[in-house]
């Protein structure tokens, strides 16, 4: 009976979910997206009238949601040009809005992740508003099937990169870090996770002077001391090395970059350290690109 199974991940879930509510309810486009900084990047939709698929990414401070979010306008608005929040949202000068739904998505510590939204060019009939419990109930549900996603990202996460640390053929003999091939397996797994929920992911590309003693040491030191638990290195070259900071945006990337130079120097290592975040709208192979050091 394959109507009872459970949903194979959260984009399963997703799918089926907007495309119950816009044959319950209607409207030109339902959408689930996640927010992180400026961004609002769309993880997946039921499109029938803008031509708005999964991966656009728009300004978050544009939009109704964000309002929403705000206590500035309701989570229905069946005529949302009668909403003064609503009406002067940069978006809905772009896009024809007649009618809005939106629902805050929550991770597990009960921040923002993104909403559950819908637009139509039409206003909707007022009786809609009856209707936001069930749309409430399962925009908690999608929350629920976030935070186990986010978690069996964590675990997977880890699970390969033992995997990789444990293999002669993926493990740098010398330092003990992984390989090139280990990083690339480690990147391209992390890209589709990264296209699934939206996370962002820095790239550090450190370059010491050659054969510094103690580089390897001290690079592992530094690491373990600021990046946390949830990073992973790699030797890439005879004095180059890479990290993965999977989760980690910009202004935490460059947090991060800054802090291990400082304390490379403090160890007495003579470093240069590039940095590249993920731009949604691209891939976490164009950020290991950007993060190469540019050739003399």
């Amino acid at each position: 009976m394959p109507a009872f199974k459970p949903f194979q991940d959260f984009s399963s879930a997703a799918t089926e979910a907007l495309r119950f509510l816009h044959d319950r309810f209607g409207f030109g486009l339902w959408m689930i997206t996640r927010t992180e900084g400026e961004d609002w990047i769309v993880l997946c939709s039921e499109d029938h009238s803008y031509g708005v698929k999964a991966g656009a990414v728009f300004r978050w401070t544009d939009s109704f949601c964000s309002r929403m979010v705000q206590g500035l306008g309701p989570c229905v608005a069946p005529d949302s040009m009668l909403i003064p929040a609503y009406k002067d949202a940069p978006i809905g000068q772009q896009v024809p809005i007649g009618a809005y739904i939106g629902i805050p998505l929550k991770d597990g510590d009960g921040e923002l992740f993104g909403t559950l939204c819908a637009i139509d060019p039409q206003p909707q009939d007022p009786t809609l508003e009856n209707e936001l419990p069930l749309i409430q109930l399962i925009g908690r549900l999608l929350s629920t099937c976030i935070v186990y996603e986010l978690k069996t990202n964590a675990d997977q996460r880890r699970q390969l990169q033992s995997e990789l640390s444990l293999s002669s053929k993926t493990a740098d003999s010398e330092t003990g870090f992984l390989s090139m091939d280990a990083m690339s397996k480690l990147i391209a797994a992390e890209e589709i996770r990264c296209r699934k929920l939206g996370t962002p992911a820095s790239i550090l590309r450190i370059r010491t002077s050659p054969n510094p003693l103690g580089a390897t040491a001290a690079i592992a030191t530094a690491a373990k001391e600021l990046l946390g638990s949830n990073y992973a290195i790699g030797r890439v070259g005879n004095v180059e090395f890479l990290v993965l900071i999977p989760e980690c945006d910009a202004s935490n990337g460059n947090i991060k970059k800054n802090a291990m130079v400082s304390r490379l120097n403090e160890l007495g290592i003579e470093v240069t350290v590039n940095s590249a975040v993920r731009d949604p709208r691209s891939t976490l192979e164009a950020a290991l690109k950007a993060s190469e050091f540019v050739s003399l």
